[in-house]
């Protein structure tokens, strides 16, 4: 085979090639995306919590803070509920990334209230408050582990093995403390925070079958799943409502 020698103008023109490549690659990635709602004139209120016996808890709040099994928002948006999608991927394998995800103890509350992990990703899990914490995790298809955190621990890492959802977290020193944490073996998920957005991108494209998850409504009714059909770089744009005392609806 003969040696290709290309000049410094030739070297330039095939790294341009190649990145225009790369460029088109990425640009040709589809995404979902919407903002997800509640609908209904009665609000669902979630109680106050009494932290009156845990003085260092107390202290950061002016007044008590209230249950996170429902957070409303701004323009009735929902946080805390976690969209995945459940069918339809490639079979790819999907890059570990190396840097943990954090779940944090602070003001006697796990932070957040809903996260999500890639399988063997590290799970850090700090504790902010300098107080007694337990970090009781509970998965069903993985060997559960509980953990105290006295004061001088601040942190400890932890991974997990196969994908589980939701894993739940709770502290057995405050009964009110919990969390979620969604173990994934892709990358294509998103929790909603302020706003009630999510987005997943990054997707071939195809057809999926969509998975939405919020800790009230699922205890009631389970998830609600949805299709959506993406074209080669198309942004669909789906929203979820969640209307008082009935099953999520998707719509397009």
């Amino acid at each position: 085979m003969r040696n290709l020698h290309l000049s410094p103008y030739g070297v330039m023109v095939v790294v341009g090639l190649c990145l225009l490549a790369a460029l088109s690659q990425t640009a040709s990635a589809a995404s979902i995306s919407g903002t997800i709602r509640y609908e209904g004139d009665r609000v669902p209120q979630m109680k106050p919590i009494d932290m009156s016996k845990e003085e260092k808890c107390r202290t950061h709040y002016s007044e008590p803070p209230v249950g996170e099994m429902i957070v409303v928002g701004e323009n009735n948006t929902f946080e805390n509920v976690f969209v995945r999608v459940v069918g339809g991927l490639p079979d790819k394998e999907y890059p570990v990334p190396e840097e943990p995800v954090v779940l944090n103890q602070e003001g006697c509350r796990f932070h957040p209230h809903v996260t999500g992990v890639r399988v063997n990703q590290p799970l850090k899990i700090v504790n902010s408050d300098g107080i007694l914490h337990n970090v009781n995790a509970k998965p069903k298809t993985m060997r559960p582990f509980n953990r105290a955190m006295p004061p001088a621990m601040k942190e400890f890492e932890h991974t997990f093995s196969k994908a589980e959802f939701p894993v739940a977290f709770k502290c057995d020193v405050h009964g009110w403390m919990g969390a979620y944490v969604g173990v994934i073996d892709h990358p294509f998920f998103s929790v909603t925070g302020k706003g009630g957005r999510y987005e997943i991108s990054g997707l071939d494209a195809g057809t999926y079958e969509i998975e939405v998850w919020q800790e009230f409504w699922a205890s009631k009714f389970g998830t609600m799943k949805f299709t959506v059909t993406l074209g080669d770089g198309e942004s669909n744009v789906v929203d979820i409502v969640y209307p008082y005392g009935k099953q999520a609806e998707a719509r397009q």
